[in-house]
């Protein structure tokens, strides 16, 4: 349906080029709110429903649908960035508006793989697992995270952490980002190391004293991006929720990911309040060593 809005082929893949209409973004969001509704009635009734992107027509068809959100968001992100970067002067009200557009149409498909990954059932593993490995959905999403975190934090200096005002675009795109990453990482190794092992430079446009998010010798990863945009809570009130909940999924059983936590300064900001709330405590030693514990082993000791 989406495809034939603008007249394209089924088989036509989707392209970073192609224009993305207003009509595009009406459909996304009708199927982001259907998205919503289904797991609302999972909730009551676990079980009862069928995914409604192909859950009735089996897994091919599913896994192709996925695909599609996942490719879908990532090129219209990409297609949004390049709208921005090629303003000629004379166009610019038209290519604010395609980059508008396209950024919606990403938001919107991003929304929608976030909001049914996180049901715990064979289908959501098997999904999980395949867009891990199929498309480039966690390597976008960490470094368009790893993007907004670089901006909140150059706009962010000489400031108090409550001062910090975010657009309501700004908090959907970081509360969403943050989802989708834990959600993909629920019981998922192979996501897990792929958090780690994917590598987010800062952005050129960050000061040099604001890179600090890691050590300096360390490579940033999307592991540490994730930690730094907890600290963004405060002006994003659903983002300490979903950031404790991505922690804790990325972090549960994975000693090389715990590792990652444990080689962070003793002065960065590791939301140890946060983590409580997840269930999950980090402690620090006198030395700086830092080891993840549950609350209800802090309990038994």
């Amino acid at each position: 349906m989406y495809k034939a809005i603008s007249g394209d082929s089924e088989s036509s893949p989707p392209s970073a080029k192609a224009l993305v209409l207003p009509e595009h973004n009406v459909l996304l969001h009708c199927a982001a709110q259907e998205a919503q509704s289904f797991i609302d009635n999972e909730t009551k009734i676990p079980g009862e429903g069928k995914n409604p992107f192909g859950g009735e027509m089996g897994w091919k068809t599913l896994k192709t649908n996925y695909e599609f959100l996942a490719n879908l968001f990532c090129l219209h992100y990409q297609g949004s960035n390049d709208a921005d970067n090629d303003g000629d002067g004379d166009d610019d009200d038209d290519d604010e508006t395609d980059s508008q557009l396209a950024r919606s149409a990403a938001l919107s498909s991003l929304d929608i793989i976030s909001i049914t990954l996180g049901l715990d059932n064979p289908e959501c593993t098997k999904l999980r697992e395949h867009l891990g490995s199929h498309t480039e959905l966690l390597a976008t999403s960490s470094k368009c995270l790893g993007s907004l975190v670089d901006e909140l934090t150059e706009r962010s200096e000489g400031l108090k952490a409550r001062d910090l005002k975010l657009s309501s675009e700004e908090q959907q795109w970081i509360v969403t980002l943050v989802r989708v990453i834990g959600n993909m990482c629920y019981n998922s190794r192979s996501n897990q190391d792929r958090i780690r092992m994917t590598l987010v430079p800062p952005s050129k446009a960050l000061s040099t004293t604001n890179t600090a998010t890691t050590n300096s010798d360390v490579a940033r990863n999307a592991l540490h991006v994730l930690m730094s945009c907890t600290s963004f809570a405060t002006s994003c009130f659903t983002l300490r929720e979903w950031g404790v909940i991505a922690i804790r999924n990325i972090l549960q059983d994975n000693e090389e990911n715990q590792k990652v936590v444990a080689a962070l300064d003793a002065q960065d900001p590791i939301q140890t309040a946060a983590l409580d709330q997840a269930g999950v405590r980090v402690k620090m030693d006198k030395n700086g060593q830092v080891s993840l514990t549950t609350l209800d082993e802090n309990k038994e000791s």
